[in-house]
Protein backbone atom coordinates (compact mmCIF):
# COMPACT_ATOMS: atom_id res chain seq x y z
CA UNK A 1 0.00 0.00 0.00
CA UNK A 2 1.46 3.36 -1.05
CA UNK A 3 0.80 6.52 0.96
CA UNK A 4 2.19 9.90 2.01
CA UNK A 5 1.06 11.23 5.38
CA UNK A 6 3.35 14.27 5.60
CA UNK A 7 2.61 17.02 3.11
CA UNK A 8 3.02 20.80 3.26
CA UNK A 9 1.39 23.28 0.90
CA UNK A 10 1.65 26.96 0.01
CA UNK A 11 -0.29 28.08 3.09
CA UNK A 12 2.50 27.04 5.47
CA UNK A 13 5.01 29.41 3.86
CA UNK A 14 7.80 26.92 3.18
CA UNK A 15 6.33 24.80 0.41
CA UNK A 16 4.78 25.33 -3.00
CA UNK A 17 1.63 24.01 -4.61
CA UNK A 18 -1.99 23.80 -3.60
CA UNK A 19 -3.67 20.97 -1.78
CA UNK A 20 -5.42 20.10 -5.03
CA UNK A 21 -2.02 19.87 -6.77
CA UNK A 22 -0.88 17.37 -4.13
CA UNK A 23 -4.06 15.30 -4.38
CA UNK A 24 -3.80 15.13 -8.17
CA UNK A 25 -0.13 14.12 -7.94
CA UNK A 26 -0.98 11.45 -5.36
CA UNK A 27 -3.57 9.99 -7.72
CA UNK A 28 -1.05 10.08 -10.59
CA UNK A 29 1.52 8.25 -8.42
CA UNK A 30 -1.05 5.62 -7.46
CA UNK A 31 -1.10 6.45 -3.76
CA UNK A 32 -3.85 4.84 -1.69
CA UNK A 33 -3.81 7.58 0.97
CA UNK A 34 -2.52 11.11 1.34
CA UNK A 35 -2.34 13.03 4.61
CA UNK A 36 -2.83 16.77 4.51
CA UNK A 37 -0.56 18.03 7.28
CA UNK A 38 0.22 21.74 7.03
CA UNK A 39 1.38 23.52 10.16
CA UNK A 40 -1.62 25.06 11.90
CA UNK A 41 -1.69 28.71 13.02
CA UNK A 42 -0.21 29.93 16.29
CA UNK A 43 -3.29 30.70 18.37
CA UNK A 44 -1.44 32.04 21.41
CA UNK A 45 -0.77 35.33 19.59
CA UNK A 46 -3.21 38.06 18.60
CA UNK A 47 -1.36 38.41 15.29
CA UNK A 48 -3.01 36.70 12.31
CA UNK A 49 0.19 35.43 10.71
CA UNK A 50 2.86 35.37 13.39
CA UNK A 51 5.38 33.18 11.53
CA UNK A 52 4.70 33.41 7.76
CA UNK A 53 7.49 30.98 6.83
CA UNK A 54 6.50 28.36 9.41
CA UNK A 55 2.71 28.13 9.70
CA UNK A 56 -0.48 29.28 8.03
CA UNK A 57 -2.34 32.41 9.08
CA UNK A 58 -5.29 32.09 11.45
CA UNK A 59 -7.48 33.62 8.73
CA UNK A 60 -6.53 30.71 6.43
CA UNK A 61 -7.64 27.92 8.78
CA UNK A 62 -11.34 27.79 7.82
CA UNK A 63 -10.65 27.98 4.05
CA UNK A 64 -7.96 25.30 4.53
CA UNK A 65 -10.41 22.93 6.25
CA UNK A 66 -13.07 23.64 3.62
CA UNK A 67 -10.62 22.89 0.81
CA UNK A 68 -9.46 19.63 2.41
CA UNK A 69 -13.04 18.46 2.93
CA UNK A 70 -13.99 19.41 -0.65
CA UNK A 71 -11.03 17.45 -2.04
CA UNK A 72 -11.53 14.47 0.27
CA UNK A 73 -13.55 12.63 -2.36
Amino acid sequence: MKFDLHTHHQRCGHAIGTIEDYVKQAIEYGLHYIGISDHSPYFYSEEDHLYPTIAMAKSELVPYIEEVLRLKE
